[in-house]
């Protein structure tokens, strides 16, 4: 399937188009469904898309082709702190999910934290766990705060290594030939669900069949991410399966 660019005002084939098509809006001489609004609602899309993506197949690391760094925050570990506010990465996507946490040792080696919840952490009392330090052992998140285990007693640059799922990279309503950075064959999804939101408020009846393709592409988008779900356990149990070769020179 051929992708989609944000705007083609030229052949009429752009989301932003196929969104003004869809809503009967496209040879209208009143912009009722304003592209700043348009622009908005198509990010929003793209947000549902990565949760629906992320929920089917949570084996797998998702994430836009259009984020240019890794899909990973370093933060300073600060002797004696135990608490690193995670909300945004450096470029200022929003953090959907923590996968994964690791730090640096005093000598410099990674190890991976635990994930714990508040009472596994506090059950021996606040006062003892507020006094503890040494090299942290898990974690729990406290709204958008990572708190360690145990205070370090150690400075350690980009020492907080955390592994994340983001939002995807926005669309501003200036762009034209920006393609989105999911699957060519999901792109659909993105002009399929603003229309469908847009008609519901202001026509009805255009939402009951937008309503019928919105739930077939769901569908084809949770399939497709089930099975790249299954193929990726298929992997590892293949890999942990494999006899490990000997020498036994």
């Amino acid at each position: 399937m051929a992708q989609l660019q944000f705007s083609d005002t030229t052949n009429k084939d752009g989301i932003v188009q196929k969104i003004q098509d869809a809503c009967g809006l496209l040879s209208a001489t009143t912009n009722s469904y304003p592209l700043k609004r348009v622009t908005k609602d198509v990010n929003s899309a793209l947000d549902n898309y990565l949760e629906i993506a992320n929920t089917e197949a949570p084996k797998i690391k998702i994430d836009d082709t259009n984020h240019s760094s890794e899909q990973k925050m370093l933060i300073n570990l600060v002797s004696g702190t135990k608490r690193y506010t995670y909300g945004s990465d450096a470029a200022s996507n929003q953090i959907m999910r923590i996968d994964r946490i690791d730090i640096l040792r005093a000598d410099g080696t990674s190890k991976r934290l635990k994930v714990f919840n508040r009472a596994q952490i506090t059950d021996q009392g606040m006062a003892s766990y507020n006094s503890v330090s040494g090299e942290p052992n898990g974690y729990f998140i406290d709204g958008e705060e990572i708190v360690l285990d145990r205070a370090p007693n150690y400075n350690s640059t980009s020492g907080l290594i955390i592994y994340i799922q983001r939002t995807g990279s926005y669309f501003v309503s200036t762009d034209t030939t920006k393609v989105p950075g999911i699957p060519n064959i999901h792109h659909d999804y993105l002009w399929i669900k603003p229309s469908f939101m847009w008609c519901v408020l202001k026509d009805r009846k255009r939402a009951v069949g937008l309503k019928v393709l919105l739930n077939e592409e769901e569908q084809k988008i949770r399939n497709y991410y089930k099975r790249l779900n299954i193929d990726s356990t298929k992997t590892e149990s293949v890999q942990r399966m494999k006899p490990k070769v000997q020498n036994n020179r």
